[in-house]
């Protein structure tokens, strides 16, 4: 692979784009040096696509360096790209990280589609209308520093056998939330739910915790020399928003005037809403 480039030259650059599978936003690259059309199995598990045993298996080794690849298994892909093309292309499914999506050589050639190398754009005939996908803004593409795999998205059992072979990994795993209703909750959790509603209220009460048999606090090393650095400037509204946080929690007796000598900065994150 060649070095990320920052210019908006298509001079050294390979066809990508953005596609749609089963409403989500894919990868394309169009590689006319590839002998078949390709989906990486990341993306075939997490689009939940059926795949079908490859009727003639092969095995390749240049998409993923150091590791030869057994190709076994394929699926029709449904995608569209644009508003004005939409279709299905019979993918090989293969364990890559070069993309999502992989047109080949048999794409290009079941839509007689023409490359013109100097604007790197595609053209043919689609439903008796001419299309022209256009490349993607190389400098829109996120950059992996030091040249490192920044996120890789792996099925269960490949987390697990990875796990097996490693002293330590660190995963993120997401999952949706799921609402639970009153139709679909048993009668047992409700019981639970109402015995402990006291655990988790809705607002939190305004005053502080009753004292239990065990206190924790921090204690200083007596004469130790206090780190003094500069506060965090904050701009007229954080700090009118961190005053009201302060107040708040002032009120509800949550907090109280620190006595200390030390101290710790606040910083204000803001939320998805803008708040």
């Amino acid at each position: 692979m060649a070095p990320r480039l920052t210019d908006k030259s298509q001079r050294n650059r390979i066809f990508k784009t953005k596609g749609t599978i089963k409403g989500k936003v894919c990868d394309i690259l169009v590689d006319s040096g590839y002998t078949e059309n390709v989906i990486s199995k990341a993306a075939v598990q997490a689009l939940q696509l059926k795949t079908v045993p490859n009727l003639h298996p092969y095995k390749v080794s240049w998409v993923k360096k150091g590791v030869e690849i057994a190709v076994i298994e394929s699926c029709c892909v449904p995608f569209s790209i644009g508003k004005n093309y939409v279709s299905e292309v019979v993918c090989d499914v293969i364990d890559m990280d070069a993309s999502h999506w992989i047109l080949g050589r048999p794409w290009q050639f079941d839509m007689s589609a023409t490359h013109d190398c100097r604007s790197n754009t595609y053209t043919f005939s689609w439903k008796g209308k001419t299309l022209r996908l256009l490349p993607g803004q190389g400098d829109s593409e996120p950059s992996n520093h030091n040249n490192k795999l920044l996120m890789l998205v792996v099925s269960r059992n490949q987390l697990l056998h990875a796990w097996r072979g490693s002293s330590q990994i660190l995963a993120l795993i997401v999952k949706e939330q799921a609402l639970m209703g009153d139709k679909n909750c048993p009668e047992t959790v409700k019981g639970l739910l109402e015995r402990y509603a006291d655990l988790g209220p809705t607002e939190l009460p305004a005053e502080l915790p009753p004292l239990r048999n065990i206190q924790h606090s921090i204690d200083l090393i007596p004469e130790s020399t206090i780190p003094n650095l500069l506060h965090y400037r904050l701009c007229p509204k954080e700090q009118k928003v961190l005053q009201q946080l302060v107040d708040e929690l002032l009120d509800k007796q949550l907090i109280q005037h620190n006595l200390s000598p030390c101290a710790v900065p606040a910083l204000l994150v803001p939320k998805k809403d803008g708040s």
